[in-house]
């Protein structure tokens, strides 16, 4: 380790290090909430020092496993997944108050598996509604939880806009926080699920774009292979 990275690297490792005694007090009263920011600030740590490549976070888990024997969490495998968390969320403040209400591996499971953070925003808001477990989560995740509303939609649709009605005040009685419920919401979710039913190549790419894309895009653009144009190149382009 020449000079300057040994210099960076002691100076990181006891911001870590402090930050870790700190939080253990904090703990007591805020378990998982400080948590959670203690893994983003040290996440932020990493990303500051990436320009050392591998070898620094290999040695910050070493140095925190020294220090700290009986703590875990702290493999290099973990600091990177802290790296990328700080990543996903450093310009977002209201993102991080949300997530912090989360378990750690709910949270990384959220970042690996929902890229659209609209939909992620979906999943997060459940999670918290109904306590879900991470093997829940990843249940709802694989069966796709955030589109078998539309599907629902559509099998009842004989009861016509009486069903999406009931449906609708049901939802926001039960869960008050969540917006995105409304009447003319769900009934875009059944047009959803109708659009892309039977077309997965459809369903990963509009995966991608807000909600906000996706109405936009059904409203205006009718055949799927134009609607394609159009989203990779909002994917692309931003």
């Amino acid at each position: 380790m020449n000079k300057i990275i040994e210099k960076n690297f002691k100076i990181a490792i006891k911001e870590i290090k402090d930050d870790i005694k700190n939080t253990q007090v904090k703990t007591v009263l805020q378990a998982n909430s400080n948590l959670i920011m203690l893994y983003y600030r040290i996440g932020k740590i990493m990303f500051d020092n990436s320009k050392y490549g591998n070898s620094f976070i290999k040695n910050v888990a070493t140095e925190i496993k020294i220090e700290f024997p009986s703590i875990q969490g702290f493999s290099e495998r973990n600091l990177r997944s802290m790296k990328l968390f700080y990543l996903e969320y450093k310009n977002d403040k209201n993102w991080q108050q949300l997530v912090a209400k989360l378990p750690w591996g709910h949270n990384i499971l959220l970042i690996q598996k929902i890229k659209n953070k609209d939909i992620r925003m979906i999943y997060i808001k459940a999670v918290l509604s109904n306590g879900w477990s991470r093997n829940i989560l990843d249940f709802q995740i694989k069966t796709e939880y955030h589109k078998r509303i539309g599907k629902i939609m559509f099998d009842n649709y004989k009861y016509g806009n009486k069903f999406i009605d009931e449906v609708s005040r049901e939802l926001k009685f039960e869960f008050p926080s969540i917006e995105g419920f409304s009447v003319r919401n769900l009934k875009y979710m059944k047009k959803f699920y109708l659009e892309y039913r039977d077309d997965e190549l459809m369903q990963r790419i509009v995966a991608q774009l807000s909600w906000r894309h996706n109405i936009v895009l059904m409203n205006k653009i009718k055949e799927n292979n134009i609607r394609k144009l159009y989203a990779e190149a909002t994917i692309k382009n931003g």
